[in-house]
């Protein structure tokens, strides 16, 4: 049986270093972020509204692959930005959310040497805010939550106990 794990959250709460861990561990696990990059460097002579279409597009095709191609088993997807493009009758959405100063602090140290992404440090209050109020609002809805708190390996070993579904 396919179980599909689609990770959420804001950014510094662990998801590339969890898919990256489940990999060393033997599971499928893919982080969505590198197959964005790979897109739009494939789509990068278009522009504008035609490239946020054609890419979402592409981004939705990508996934649907992915998750088709999963196999047996637990698979992880870390998904970035691209939790909404999951099949969400398909797979197990989990929101990662370890309080805002743990996240923040990781968040910042991972970019400090990524002057784009250190540039974007000023959005992480408002993009956190956000996974908490769609969260808290039931905008979104998340089959769990898990506080990342612990190491990577505590994370990855309460990601893929056994669903109550």
């Amino acid at each position: 049986m396919k179980r599909i794990i689609v990770l959420v959250g804001p950014p510094g709460v662990g998801k590339s270093t969890l898919v990256k861990l489940a990999k060393e561990k033997g599971y499928y696990a893919v982080d969505i972020e590198e197959i964005h990059n790979e897109a739009k460097l494939l789509l990068s002579h278009l522009q504008g509204e035609e490239y946020k279409k054609v890419l979402s597009e592409e981004m939705d095709k990508r996934i649907e692959q992915l998750v088709n191609e999963a196999p047996e088993g637990i698979s992880i997807f870390g998904a970035g930005g691209y939790g909404s493009h999951f099949p969400i009758e398909k797979i197990e959405k989990v929101l990662l959310l370890p309080p805002k100063e743990i996240a923040e602090s990781r968040f910042r140290e991972r970019d400090k040497n990524d002057p784009v992404k250190k540039a974007q440090n000023h959005d992480f209050e408002r993009i956190y805010e956000g996974f908490v109020h769609l969260w808290q609002s039931g905008e979104r809805k998340y089959h769990r939550v898990i506080q990342t708190t612990g190491t990577p390996e505590e994370t990855l070993k309460e990601l893929v106990k056994p669903s109550l579904d």
